[in-house]
């Protein structure tokens, strides 16, 4: 049973010979002490539940604060491994480029050594061909030899036949 300071006040007490009327002044007590108890009850669980929520707002404070710690760790973190992926991939790039780089070097010395190659076949064919018209101009001035010979040795064979034996 609830009871305001307002109905405290305006509470009518009889009064009676020998002052007020002790029933009502009983009464008025007995609603007093339900409302204090009442309101003692109250304010105790209210205390309580202040208690729990100020508690309750401590925890989410300290997980706040984790929270924001973790997030900047995790920050961090991420920034250490973008920055590390970022020098791997530089170091991973002048790698390819230097075996790019190679491999250009290597092809291109292999381009000499088959100009080369090609440069010794030909001066080879040269030296064949010249070699070839040499024995072949050779043979055909021994041919040419053989025929004045033979047309010479034929002739002196006529001459020796037109005297009879």
């Amino acid at each position: 049973m609830k009871i305001s300071p307002m109905e405290i006040r305006e509470e009518k007490i009889g009064r009676g010979l020998r002052g007020y009327e002790v029933a009502d002044v009983e009464r008025l007590r007995e609603r007093a002490a339900d409302a204090l108890a009442t309101a003692t009850r109250e304010t105790a669980d209210l205390s309580e539940e202040v208690g729990r929520l100020k508690k309750e707002i401590a925890e989410h404070k300290e997980r706040e604060g984790l929270l924001r710690k973790s997030i900047t760790t995790v920050q961090l973190v991420s920034e250490d491994i973008k920055k590390s992926s970022e020098k791997e991939a530089e170091l991973l790039m002048a790698e390819a480029s230097m075996r790019a780089n190679e491999i250009i070097r290597q092809a291109h010395m292999r381009v000499t050594e088959i100009q080369q190659e090609i440069n010794r076949y030909k001066r080879q064919r040269m030296e064949l061909e010249s070699s070839i018209r040499g024995i072949l101009e050779y043979h055909g001035n021994i041919l040419e030899l053989g025929e004045e010979e033979a047309r010479k040795a034929d002739e002196e064979l006529n001459k020796v036949k037109i005297f009879p034996k």
